[in-house]
């Protein structure tokens, strides 16, 4: 049961470093993202009307509008590739494997316990059938049979009872 608890408070711990982990790095790309966002609209701002007054009079008005626009989308475009190529960091992958290992080792922990519950239910029914067939072991006649199962079940009772 001990072990049940060290690995669920392992798997507690992993993922709330992962969360810490995860929001950390989200945070450092919104703030990314938004001083993109800020250049991006400065450099509309302040680049546009320069290179369009530059552009207009060799390119006319349309020509240099459009120019202007395909710089601007450029500059969005590099800067939004750069910002989604930040992905998760060693650190938050190797917590991601303890978690997981962690959460896999919980599950099995889970399974046995199950499988145990089974065995109990199993040994409880066969108890009332002893119980209720109780009459092999009244009076003159011993059912070796009957015997031989409660000694098999309680070595079975104990043997559970022994600390690992």
């Amino acid at each position: 049961m001990e072990k049940t608890i060290l690995k669920l408070r392992i798997l507690a711990r992993a993922q709330a470093t992962l969360f810490q982990i995860s929001t950390r790095r989200w945070v450092t790309t919104l703030v990314f993202l938004a001083l993109a966002l800020s250049f991006l609209l400065i450099t509309i701002a302040m680049v546009n009307v320069a290179a369009y007054m530059s552009l207009m009079p060799e390119y006319g008005g349309v020509k240099s509008a459009l120019m202007v626009g395909g710089g601007n989308l450029a500059i969005a475009v590099l800067l939004g590739l750069w910002a989604a190529s930040m992905g998760p960091k060693a650190d938050e992958k190797m917590v991601r494997e303890i978690r997981d290992t962690a959460f896999n080792e919980v599950s099995g922990d889970v399974e046995e316990v199950r499988a145990s519950i089974g065995k109990v239910k199993s040994d409880v029914g066969s108890i009332r059938e002893l119980v209720g067939a109780g009459k092999g072991l009244v009076g003159s006649r011993v059912d070796f049979g009957t015997i031989s199962a409660i000694v098999g079940f309680l070595i079975r009772l104990l043997r559970r009872r022994k600390p690992n």
